[in-house]
């Protein structure tokens, strides 16, 4: 039983270990992208990138400074690398976002514009019997303000959350 119990520790030792070894250290990958620009990732990027392991417990001694502040530089480019990717894939949302709110806009101006040509129509066909046209054409201002409210909503959503992407991108900045 004793000799259970002190496997037990050793294996729970064995996985404590084990589990923080992330804390300690971390490799992130040094890469280059088309343009021939350095850029900094988690995931090797294939047979020229360089792999930079980051500590984050040092021991002071002369011989650990050069290599601290060269970790310490790696980090800073990792994080700045990080940050501007960041940047890009909100800049992408963003542009995404403001074409679909285009679109919506577009699409509730051509189907606003089917209702007001049969406003047009209805005036004409009635001639001087003003009642008469806006009999008929009161069904038709409902619906140009029921497609003016639903698309509307949407576009304001879409504006919120291009709101919340501008707030996000400058707070990275």
């Amino acid at each position: 039983m004793k000799q259970r119990h002190s496997h037990r520790i050793l294996l729970l030792l064995t996985a404590t270990i084990c589990l923080s070894l992330p804390l300690f250290a971390t490799e992130i990958y040094e890469c280059k992208d088309e343009n021939g620009n350095p850029y900094f990732t988690e995931i090797p990027c294939g047979p020229d990138g360089v792999m930079h392991k980051i500590n984050s417990t040092y021991k002071s001694s002369p011989d650990s400074s050069a290599a601290a502040s060269h970790q310490s530089s790696v980090a800073e480019q990792y994080e700045q690398s990080k940050r501007r990717s960041k940047l890009r894939s909100i800049d992408l949302k963003m542009k995404r976002i403001q074409s679909e709110i285009d679109s919506l806009t577009n699409k509730r101006d051509a189907e606003i514009e089917v209702y007001h040509k049969k406003i047009l129509r209805n005036e004409e066909k009635a001639g001087k019997n003003k009642k008469k046209a806006e009999l008929r054409n009161k069904g038709n201002k409902e619906k140009i303000a029921a497609i003016n409210d639903e698309y509307n909503r949407k576009i304001e959503k879409k504006q919120n959350r291009l709101s919340e992407l501008r707030e996000e991108a400058d707070s990275l900045q």
